[in-house]
């Protein structure tokens, strides 16, 4: 599979926040801080760890994820990204 910036990677997050997670595209960017301002609760993180291994074929190690690591989709686009180009 070709190599996806992290920009890419952003915009598929984005897509799957608006149509799976029921976000508004207006109520959040890369920046919006999902969990601690509320829009995700840590049921949500679940869904999305099996969609980052899903998506982007590779494991998610429990140690590694938390509510702070994977509170915007800035954040979490960077860590896919870093895995992805180990």
């Amino acid at each position: 599979m070709m190599e996806q910036s992290q920009q890419d990677i952003a915009k598929r997050l984005t897509q799957f926040y608006i149509e799976e997670m029921g976000l508004q595209a207006e109520d959040f960017d890369n920046q919006t801080l999902l969990f601690s301002d509320g829009h995700l609760d840590s049921m949500d993180l679940i869904r999305i760890v099996a969609f980052i291994e899903s998506e982007f074929q590779m494991k998610v190690p429990t140690f590694e994820v938390s509510l702070e690591s994977f509170d915007t989709v800035e954040k979490i686009s960077q860590f896919i990204h870093q895995k992805k180009t180990q």
